[in-house]
């Protein structure tokens, strides 16, 4: 029989980095993202990097790691520094540790990451029974069956009857039918056709919806093992572990890794790709393994040292002296730090870039990063984000077709060629033959209508015509979008025939003639100076505070600029480059989104 199956893509997806190019428009010079190994300032006496080369190529990593020693007493050290730190009392080589790292528990436990701490909720399996208890006591009688796992939103699930169940109510989750028709279906595994049952032999939920099952699965005169990921009742893929027995399913804390122990050793995973190597240097014999907090880290217990690493990073491990019979690792509730150069970190100390930068990751899920020291914040418990936003009073994500007044009490939108306008007792205003808003920095709307500019939101009066721009531009010419520099000057899209220019004017008169054009522009972003930039079919196209291109990112697709500093973030394929126009330096931070917001802290 044939070992793991290829039709997986294996590993970890290389991060591709877009480059700044800058316009050879009057003699600017070209910018690119300066690359920086992904390196810390940890002291070389917490361990040994495998590939220091005479300078400093430590990974940056923190929290507490949990593990037994020799003796299989709990022990515990905050990470880079190595050390000492509290522990709760145990002494088996096996041990569960609680949410808050103040109990633990042993093997064949779990802890409900959801509940209410100061209670203390698990379950702990023995002969074939599983029983849920608290602080307050036992909850319920014990049932029997196995595999139990605590989905993320508190709910118990285990497996009886050759189903997948809920707790205490015993409702079927995945029936064995389920299981076995996801499998046979799927051309990955061997003798498919012939795959009457399967067995659940360890389980982990990787989110609410998303389940990690490790099968065992009979094949004519012997039983091969498959992990197997489930979307609902849909196998999302499969991979063929061998003959090898599999069980103890350790999910990362958001459910983008998992590890699967198989015989002596375990198997790593990326939930969405499949299998990620283990750096060669490590060896197979894990007895051990962890993920650090914010997932970007894996510390695995092999022979008499921890070895910690990226997964799917063969160059770069750390050895740690610790023998370690078994290990969790835990960190600061909350933020969680993002995988990023310390450079990055350091740039935006120096240039004074703080904030907090809201961003649409794929699936447009909306998180805010802080800054300057990249990490998340807690998600609050939003509702599904429109892909492009503009954020709202209540740093709710508006469609990006909102304009937000300052102050943040009202709000416009265009609809159907109508803009509706809301306050906080709902609509305040509508206003038909119109689109585009835009707020003075005084807080007066205005709009567009038939490519003219007018202000208003009861009497609209027009603020410049059609035959007020074609003196302007000495040809026919049609607004297209403004954003207001001051309650005089605007930044200005105007169609010029086929073509769309930016140009800034006042209510008379151009203040910069147009010297760049392109078939589209929008999304235009002002900052301070007076700089703008604004997404084209090209990409994102900086402008300096004279009109004139400064810098283009071909490809990118959104931008922002900081409150209260002259740098802009702007995405790309994979990166958010973090940009100083005036001086043309940029780092580049690995983070796929679709489109950013950057807010005052």
């Amino acid at each position: 029989m044939a070992g793991r199956s290829t039709w997986l893509a294996v590993g970890v997806v290389a991060v591709v980095g877009a480059v700044a190019v800058a316009d050879s428009l009057r003699g600017e010079s070209a910018s690119r993202p300066e690359r920086q190994p992904d390196a810390s300032s940890t002291p070389a006496t917490t361990g040994r990097d495998s590939t220091q080369t005479g300078e400093d190529a430590s990974p940056s990593f923190g929290g507490t790691l949990y593990y037994t020693d020799e003796s299989c007493e709990l022990r515990a050290v905050d990470l880079p520094t190595l050390e000492p730190a509290d522990a709760p009392g145990w002494d088996e080589c096996s041990f569960v540790l609680s949410p808050e790292a103040d109990r633990a528990s042993g093997a064949g436990s779990g802890w409900d990451t959801y509940s209410d701490p100061r209670i203390g909720r698990l379950f702990q399996t023995a002969a074939g029974r599983i029983e849920v208890s608290s602080n307050l006591g036992p909850e319920g009688e014990p049932v029997r069956g196995t595999a139990a796992a605590w989905r993320p939103n508190g709910t118990l699930t285990y497996v009886a009857g050759g189903a997948l169940r809920e707790w205490p109510s015993g409702e079927t989750v995945l029936t064995q039918n389920d299981l076995a028709v996801a499998v046979r279906a799927h051309p990955s595994v061997p003798d498919a056709g012939r795959v009457r049952e399967v067995v659940v032999e360890a389980v982990g939920w990787l989110d609410d919806s998303r389940l990690v099952t490790a099968l065992s699965v009979p094949v004519e005169d012997s039983v091969e093992h498959v992990v197997a990921v489930f979307e609902g009742h849909r196998l999302a893929w499969v991979d063929v572990a061998g003959p090898a027995a599999l069980s103890d399913v350790r999910v990362s804390a958001g459910g983008r890794f998992f590890a699967v122990r198989t015989g002596s050793g375990f198997v790593l995973f990326d939930s969405r790709r499949g299998p990620v190597e283990t750096p060669a240097q490590i060896g197979s014999d894990v007895h051990a393994l962890a993920w650090s907090p914010d997932e970007q880290w894996v510390a695995a217990a092999a022979a008499s040292s921890v070895y910690v690493f990226r997964p799917g990073d063969q160059a770069r491990v750390r050895e740690l002296p610790i023998a370690a019979a078994d290990l969790a690792w835990r960190g600061p509730a909350g933020a969680t730090v993002l995988a990023a150069p310390d450079r990055a970190r350091e740039w935006l100390g120096d240039q004074g870039a703080t904030g907090r930068l809201f961003v649409t990751e794929p699936g447009c899920r909306l998180r805010a990063l802080r800054l300057p020291d990249l990490t998340w914040e807690d998600e609050p418990d939003r509702g599904p984000a429109p892909c492009r936003f503009t954020l709202g009073a209540g740093e709710d994500a508006l469609a990006e077709t909102t304009a937000v007044a300052p102050g943040g009490q009202l709000r416009a939108t265009c609809r159907d060629g109508r803009l509706a306008v809301f306050g906080p007792q709902g609509r305040s205003a509508d206003i038909p033959d119109a689109c585009a808003p835009a707020w003075t920095p005084d807080g007066t709307l205005t709009f567009l209508r038939e490519g003219e500019l007018w202000r208003g939101m009861f009497a609209p009066r027009r603020l410049v015509s059609r035959a007020e721009l074609r003196a302007m531009f000495g040809r026919e010419a049609t607004l297209e979008e403004v954003a207001w520099l001051d309650d005089r000057r605007v930044w200005a899209v105007v169609r010029l025939g086929s073509a769309a220019a930016i140009a800034s004017m006042t209510l008379s008169r151009l203040v910069y003639s147009p010297t760049f054009g392109a078939a589209r522009i929008e999304g235009l972003r002002v900052n301070r100076a007076g700089m703008v930039a604004a997404r084209t079919e090209q990409g994102v196209v900086i402008f300096d505070n004279g009109g004139r291109r400064a810098l283009t990112y071909p490809g990118a697709t959104a931008v922002a600029w900081a409150p209260d500093s002259l740098v802009a973030a702007v995405a790309t394929e994979g990166e958010v480059l973090f940009v100083a126009p005036v001086s043309r330096d940029v780092v580049a931070v690995p983070l796929e989104v679709r489109d950013l917001e950057w807010v005052v802290p």
